[in-house]
């Protein structure tokens, strides 16, 4: 999760450091009010002369497509394929400005083929 008013220096400095291709944007409150990918930061990354003057509320999206933990796993799919996504933000049932984690495409897959194996092998026995 990153400020809102980060700028966008003090986020290349956290980039560096981490494996996260999605970053939701929070506000003063904790709040998800926007996200972004490392994609949608390539325009600026080589642009030295923005790097102090773009916060991190000018960069995300604020038309977020997010997944609540009664979502079953067909909904969720859709969602990763609705704009091609890898990352879903899961945030609370009554509030989606709360975000309690990150769903990501590869592992939800990885998932339901261990579940399809599982089932299976129970088959066979």
């Amino acid at each position: 999760m990153v400020p809102e008013g980060m700028t966008f220096s003090e986020f290349k400095k956290y980039f560096t450091e981490t494996q996260q291709r999605y970053f939701p944007v929070m506000d003063e409150n904790k709040r998800m009010v926007s996200i972004f990918s490392s994609t949608d930061i390539r325009g600026i990354l080589f642009s030295q002369s923005l790097e102090d003057l773009v916060v991190m509320s000018d960069i995300g999206t604020s038309d977020i497509i997010f997944t609540k933990p009664s979502e079953d796993l067909n909904e969720v799919l859709k969602k990763f394929t609705l704009k091609n996504i890898d990352g879903l933000p899961v945030v609370r049932e009554e509030d989606q400005g709360i975000l309690i984690g990150m769903l990501y495409r590869r592992e939800v897959i990885s998932f339901y083929n261990q579940k399809i194996e599982e089932m299976r092998l129970k088959k066979r026995h």
